[in-house]
């Protein structure tokens, strides 16, 4: 008996040591795990935080080009109506010469032939204007959607 006596100590202590050292060893697997799922939550985080300003990059991106698109349609209407009342005005111009007695011939020399397409060339005034309206519009697109 005193030889199980003598041996129960050590068994017991090794019994315990493995114990507490497969105890040990489970809590710090558990740990490394925990660890590593953070760090990949954090990196689907930074994945989806990415994202979402490269989506918000494009619709502004989108926003801008809208933007400059309209100030191109107002610039093209700008420029038709400017047609549209130069071809009037020639029109008025004519009628007007052949009411006070000049052949109509001459009027038209002297007025031209009215053009109300919407491409019409214009005086380098009003094209200076319709242009300088059309940068201001651009202007202020870059203003509302700068781009970084």
């Amino acid at each position: 008996m005193d030889k199980i006596s003598k041996l129960s100590l050590p068994a017991t202590i090794l019994i315990a040591s493995i114990i507490l050292g497969g105890f040990y060893f489970a809590s710090q697997v558990i740990k490394q795990r925990s660890i590593e799922r953070q760090q990949q939550i954090k990196i689907r985080q930074d994945k989806r935080e990415q994202l979402e300003k490269e989506i918000k990059k494009g619709e502004a991106r989108i926003d801008l080009l809208e933007c400059l698109g309209d100030a191109r349609k107002d610039y093209d209407a700008g420029w038709a109506d400017a047609c549209k009342d130069d071809a009037r005005r020639i029109t008025e111009g004519i009628q007007d010469c052949i009411r006070i007695g000049a052949g109509k011939s001459y009027c038209r020399g002297l007025w031209g032939k009215p053009d109300d397409s919407p491409d019409c060339p214009l005086s380098i005034s009003k094209t200076n204007l319709l242009d300088k309206r059309l940068q201001q519009d651009r202007d202020e697109c870059f203003k509302k959607y700068p781009q970084k």
